[in-house]
């Protein structure tokens, strides 16, 4: 999709900034809304946008995606190239159980992100069409010439004397209007507005409207989607796919204040941007879980009992550090694991990552002679960089535990995946990124 003259194009982590960037120059806060959408991506960590004397600078962070910045469109793309994004996205969201290929016809514009997610909800839009949408009974109050269910008696009384020929009933009807499809639909609608490539959103479209044929327009909301959630069962588990790239799609809404009701054809949306982090976090839980053969790995457990209260003796809780991954070997923790989404060897560490993983660490020191358990942050990196380790101690005179800043190439494990690599060799990379 060619570029338009009101729209700056960044890979994640680039800066641009005026002069250097025409597009940039002349922009201020004076515009009330660029002053406002500014203001908001920066104070939420979307974005960092700022002025300077020639107009704006801009600095992408792990948030990829397109927004709208007063007159200025602002495209964020991934690093990764579509065709891998698009299997990490499917086995990182677990969405593999049916293989899916990106459509070779569609050609993706600059903000791809949310194009590759439109794609994959209407795969699975798609997938529960034709194997048939759950029916459930809805409940009716209607006046019928021929009574069904059971007659509202206090209805037929308020209404006496008659003047027409039927009776209040109170019935169900078996319909496929469920909340399930409802939900289906709005997501449907949503990806529609959002999409950019021309032929996704004329297929969103138009399967919005088939989908309309069946069931009714609702606003999608946060408490919608938790109510689905909450309703799901055997019955209803083959909507879960669907329902999670729903999810995803309404948590991509740029702006923390347009996280309300997003009612069908209200283009309140000023743009779409998703935290990649998210991604990389569950594309390698899931990796590891699933191809280290003598370890265990646990996601999010919190570490508790590591602060107590002192004073005063209620009222005030203790925080509970909760790291990605714990790796277990014969029940006995071998390596704290956490992700970041940042290159540690290009762009360094912060302090507050130094400070988190070192937390780790002293969780697990053990006593003198236990052998110490490493705390590893492992960030993405498409080229091979040695490990950076620090030596946490504990205290000036006690022992030390490794922190170990480690790369690893989730483009290459997607694509051994993709192979249909040996198991020896998935083991073989899930091993390289936890290995002491």
């Amino acid at each position: 999709m060619p570029q338009s003259p009101a729209s700056v194009v960044l890979d994640e982590w680039q800066r641009l900034e005026a002069p250097a960037e025409a597009r940039l120059r002349g922009l201020n806060f004076e515009d009330r809304a660029i002053e406002r959408a500014s203001r908001s991506l920066t104070e939420h960590g979307f974005l960092r946008i700022q002025e300077n004397r020639h107009g704006l600078s801009i600095q992408a962070r792990q948030h990829v995606g397109v927004v709208q910045v007063g007159p200025l469109q602002i495209i964020v793309r991934p690093k990764l190239p579509p065709r891998d994004l698009w299997h990490i996205l499917m086995y990182g969201l677990g969405l593999d159980t049916v293989e899916r290929q990106l459509p070779v016809d569609i050609k993706l514009p600059e903000a791809e992100f949310v194009d590759l997610l439109a794609l994959a909800l209407l795969a699975e839009a798609d997938t529960l069409w034709r194997r048939g949408l759950r029916r459930g009974y809805q409940s009716r109050n209607e006046w019928l010439a021929s009574p069904r269910g059971r007659i509202d008696m206090a209805r037929l009384a308020a209404a006496a004397p008659l003047t027409e020929a039927a009776l209040p009933c109170r019935h169900h009807v078996l319909s496929m209007d469920t909340l399930e499809n409802q939900v289906v639909r709005a997501g449907l609608a949503l990806a529609s507005r959002m999409a950019h490539s021309l032929s996704v959103r004329a297929a969103l479209v138009q399967a919005e409207r088939r989908w309309g044929e069946v069931c009714g327009q609702v606003p999608l909301n946060g408490a919608r989607l938790r109510q689905v959630e909450r309703a799901r069962n055997r019955l209803t588990s083959a909507y879960a796919p669907a329902h999670r790239l729903v999810a995803l799609l309404h948590e991509g809404l740029a702006l923390p204040d347009t996280l309300e009701d997003i009612a069908p054809g209200k283009a309140t949306i000023p743009g779409f941007l998703w935290n990649m982090a998210l991604l990389f976090e569950r594309f390698v839980t899931r990796f590891l879980q699933e191809h280290l053969r003598e370890e265990e790995v646990s996601s999010q457990t919190s570490l508790h009992g590591l602060y107590r209260v002192v004073q005063p003796s209620s009222g005030i809780g203790v925080p509970l550090p909760r790291p990605d991954m714990l790796v277990r070997r014969n029940k006995k923790v071998v390596a704290v694991l956490d992700t970041k989404y940042r290159d540690l060897a290009a762009r360094g560490i912060t302090r507050e990552i130094l400070y988190q993983m070192s937390v780790y660490a002293v969780a697990y020191a053990g006593g003198q002679e236990a052998a110490p358990v490493p705390a590893i942050a492992l960030y993405p990196r498409e080229t091979s960089h040695e490990d950076i380790i620090y030596a946490f101690r504990h205290g000036l005179h006690g022992g030390e535990s490794p922190i170990i800043l480690r790369a690893v190439d989730w483009a290459e494990a997607s694509r051994a995946l993709r192979a249909q690599a040996s198991q020896a060799d998935l083991q073989r990379i899930a091993r390289s990124w936890v290995r002491s």
